[in-house]
């Protein structure tokens, strides 16, 4: 008996260290899209005002419809990714469920009327959940009869908006490479220090997790606020216990006040307990409730305008 619990025991470890592995050796899934410096140049944007303030609205459904280069120069560059093994979303795909999914609207709204403008970018990267976006940038180079194309790849993460690697290369001049082959041989220049950077952030990820921001608000006709006591203890205090609990190693930073909180730089596991991806919504979800269970039993409305960014209202009905 004591051999077969040994042996089991030592199976147990062995599978403990496999997944272990598996985890350190997984990638990334990134999203190619063209920068917004491609998308102005060729046309593709439009000036929209947003609460008096205005703003650049990029219009991929057009380009893909209209600029046959950006369709071969992605489906390009996204091959080169594949072939290194990283898992891949295509922004063309990701757009056609957007636009095949009647049921997103174009603003969240509560029954009081709280409303969170979302805009078609929120919805893509909502939609594809892709640990890191890549902007991609070209310019092709004309001397005398030789072409040369300039490539810059800039690597953000999805939830944060932050930069975490930018390279860029030029080819060599020809007088006979197609635009394909141009690319290609500017991106091979710098993709593989590249994606070294984009794996270092991930592996990041993993053993500290990522980063999103959760806002907590309060509806007026809510009887309560933050500085309201439950046995003795304030509610700002007893969320900020839940997030030490259940934040990646503890990792965040509060302020509040007796109507707003607001927890950043907060650190979340990678996937739940199922193994799926875990986003701030999917987290933010759990904490709705514990708000909505004994002894506090808080009515909540969640809001979810971003990846990376969840709100909580407290008191809805």
């Amino acid at each position: 008996m004591k051999k077969i619990a040994i042996l089991v025991l030592c199976f147990c470890k062995l599978n403990l260290l496999f997944a272990q592995g598996d985890l350190k050796a997984k990638k990334p899934t990134v999203m190619i899209i063209p920068s917004n410096n491609w998308m102005t140049k060729n046309g593709f944007v439009k000036q929209i005002e947003n609460q008096g303030a205005s703003i650049s609205i990029y219009d991929y459904d057009k380009a893909f419809a209209e600029n046959f280069e950006l369709i071969s120069v992605i489906a390009k560059v996204n091959g080169l990714f594949q072939d290194r093994n990283f898992p891949l979303k295509t922004l063309e795909e990701e757009l056609k469920k957007i636009n095949n999914n009647s049921a997103i609207d174009d603003a969240i709204t509560s029954k009081k009327g709280s409303t969170i403008t979302e805009t078609k970018f929120d919805k893509l990267m909502k939609t594809a959940k892709a640990d890191i976006i890549i902007y991609l940038s070209w310019n092709n180079y004309k001397s005398g009869i030789s072409n040369s194309m300039r490539v810059i790849l800039d690597g953000v993460d999805a939830s944060t908006r932050k930069a975490i690697a930018s390279q860029q290369s030029i080819s060599q001049p020809s007088a006979s490479a197609t635009v394909d082959i141009l690319l290609e041989e500017a991106v091979l220049n710098i993709i593989d220090n590249f994606n070294a950077k984009l794996q270092n952030h991930f592996d990041d990820m993993f053993a500290n997790g990522r980063e999103i921001t959760i806002k907590l608000r309060k509806f007026d006709a809510w009887d309560g606020d933050f500085e309201k006591e439950y046995s003795g203890k304030e509610l700002s205090e007893i969320i900020e216990d839940w997030f030490t609990k259940n934040a990646v190693k503890g990792r965040y930073t509060s302020t509040s006040t007796a109507d707003v909180m607001s927890i950043e730089q907060l650190r979340i596991p990678i996937f739940d307990e199922a193994g799926k991806p875990l986003d701030a919504r999917g987290f933010a979800q759990k904490l709705v409730k514990f708000l909505r269970e004994s002894p506090y039993n808080i009515t909540c409305k969640l809001l979810n305008p971003s990846l990376g960014e969840a709100i909580v209202v407290l008191g809805e009905k």
